[in-house]
């Protein structure tokens, strides 16, 4: 199978994963140094990733077997029809009056004002009502869902192929669903010897109406515009080379269509008729997804996760968009860049963000970020329940295979909590920089143990390799509102973590600036390995507004000696 590459423009990418969309990836993070060309050529190699077919093993809804996702478009795959979904996003621009912590927190550049699903439903007309589908030729990435707090309902190692097949799906007649190599979706009608391929019709319900051009294309128009179905090629295979036949799609009633032929052919051997799929004449909708951080492990392999809001299958008529919740995504890619390894989906009935991840020398995945659901799936926990009614931080460790949670843990208050960044040890230990609005946020041993005034202080938490105790846990900021951005530790523990502020009295030690001028400030602060004094801190600014910009392979605003 040939991939076609495609150009990649610094900060966005095309991402292939079970929730198939493009993902502003905004900000790269990295366990290793000097990594920056791994982490571009990894994001580049995730463009080229193929179509493949995931197996329903409970994840859905029972009326599909198989799921695919291409640009733009899921595709599912039932025994009576294949759906192609659709879904767009209407988006406005954020306010300028929008809170300038929760700004920066959210990371989205647009606030959803409501979704737009179509759904086309391809019937097959006077079928079998029960024919096999099988998948065809198993790739080794899997895929695993974590949705929701009932561990009954988890679906892990999840397998995807490159291909699905109908058996017999009309007397003497398979149907095969496989990616073309430029990542448009074919499909075949193997028609066996002496088998009738007039049997064939399909119905396009959902759309507005269907006609063949002057190219002998099947051109169906929808609410939203024009899908087109090329040409078919209809071919035997003789003496291992490709005899063309000609035919043609041939018009019916209600909608429906099917093929002809023009030409003689040999009915003693298999014939052979394939369309292809190509929706990208009318795509341009936005989705709502994701990609928040990336890092390397020391083979080369690279993680990325972040957050979608892609729909579950359509249950109703008409077709809706699913709860319009936010779940995360982990993807690891392999470190050659020319295949996925495991895709992690994670989360409950509200939504999820993700903040930021890290990985350890034997692929376990640590993964900090905040949710909103009473149903977060935990396992091992610190913290098991949503503290109060608003968002709280969370904090998940994953298997080196990404199919079982080590631990997964809320970490918050009784109003919101926000995580930016996550850290390791050598131990295992996670280390997690975030803000918080609440005066019950979990503290232990901490250098400051209240909340200063009635706004955002930055929080720093540590929790020991089980997940279930914390090292540490601490408030760090002043009388205005502090936002903590960024956290690194060293090989004695110590933390060193960025944000800003707008705090006059934000604490400093040992500052390399004592004061702050004017707005808000960038600060640069270490912990002892202890989480309960500070090493140093200090305020980084000018006379105007100044914010940091986290990457842990390049310094965007100075560097602090120890």
């Amino acid at each position: 199978m040939k991939y076609v590459k495609t150009n990649i423009i610094i900060l966005y990418i095309i991402i292939f994963l079970g929730n198939q969309t493009i993902f502003p990836i905004e900000s790269v993070q990295a366990n290793q140094p000097n990594n920056n060309f791994s982490d571009i050529q990894a994001t580049h190699k995730l463009t080229d990733m193929p179509l493949f077919f995931t197996e329903n093993q409970g994840q859905w809804d029972d009326i599909v077997q198989f799921r695919a996702n291409s640009v733009g478009a899921t595709m599912w795959f039932g025994s009576d029809a294949a759906y192609y979904q659709f879904t767009r996003i209407i988006e406005s621009e954020i306010s300028n009056s929008f809170d300038d912590v929760t700004l920066n927190m959210s990371k989205d550049l647009h606030q959803v004002e409501s979704y737009e699903t179509m759904l086309i439903k391809a019937k097959f007309i006077g079928a079998n009502k029960n024919p096999q589908m099988v998948g065809v030729d198993m790739i080794d990435y899997k895929c695993n869902y974590y949705l929701g707090n009932d561990q009954s309902k988890w679906a892990t190692n999840v397998p995807n192929y490159n291909a699905v097949l109908y058996e017999e799906i009309y007397d003497g007649i398979d149907l095969k669903y496989y990616d073309n190599g430029k990542q448009q979706m074919e499909y075949d009608f193997i028609v066996s010897p002496g088998a009738d391929f007039s049997q064939i019709k399909i119905q396009y319900e959902g759309v507005e109406s269907i006609a063949i051009n002057n190219n002998g294309e099947l051109i169906v128009t929808t609410m939203w515009g024009e899908v087109v179905e090329q040409r078919p090629v209809i071919y035997q295979v003789e003496n291992n080379k490709r005899v063309p036949i000609d035919g043609s799609y041939i018009q019916k009633s209600d909608n429906s269509f099917g093929f002809a032929l023009s030409s003689t052919f040999d009915s003693s051997i298999p014939l052979v008729i394939d369309p292809v799929l190509s929706y990208s004449t009318y795509l341009g909708g936005n989705q709502s997804d994701f990609g928040t951080a990336i890092t390397v492990d020391a083979s080369g392999a690279a993680y990325v996760t972040g957050h979608s809001s892609s729909t579950n299958f359509p249950m109703l008529n008409p077709y809706q968009i699913g709860d319009g919740s936010t779940d995360i995504f982990i993807t690891k890619l392999n470190s050659s860049g020319t295949g996925l390894v495991y895709s992690t989906y994670l989360g409950g009935s509200s939504s999820e963000a993700a903040g930021g991840i890290a990985v350890d020398a034997s692929g376990v995945v640590y993964l900090s970020g905040r949710t909103s659901s009473a149903d977060f799936p935990t396992h091992n926990p610190y913290q098991g329940t949503l503290n109060g009614d608003a968002e709280d931080a969370f904090v998940v460790k994953i298997s080196s295979g990404g199919d079982s949670l080590i631990y997964s843990t809320y970490l918050g208050g009784n109003n919101t909590d926000y995580v930016s960044d996550i850290a390791i040890d050598a131990l295992g230990s996670a280390y997690v920089i975030g803000a918080t609005v609440s005066t019950d946020f979990p503290t232990y041993n901490p250098y400051q143990g209240t909340i200063l005034g009635a706004t955002w202080d930055v929080f720093i938490t540590k929790l020991n390799s089980s997940g279930d105790s914390l090292a540490y846990s601490t408030y760090l900021g002043g009388s205005g509102s502090d936002w903590g951005h960024g956290i690194a530790v060293d090989g004695l523990g110590f933390a060193y973590v960025v944000g800003y502020t707008y705090s006059s009295n934000f604490p400093t030690l040992n500052a390399y600036q004592g004061s702050k001028a004017i707005g808000k400030d960038v600060f640069v602060a270490k912990l002892s390995s202890a989480g309960n004094s500070l090493i140093y801190s200090t305020y980084i600014g000018g006379n105007d507004v100044d914010a940091e910009l986290v990457n842990k392979n390049e310094t965007h605003f100075l560097i602090i000696s120890s």
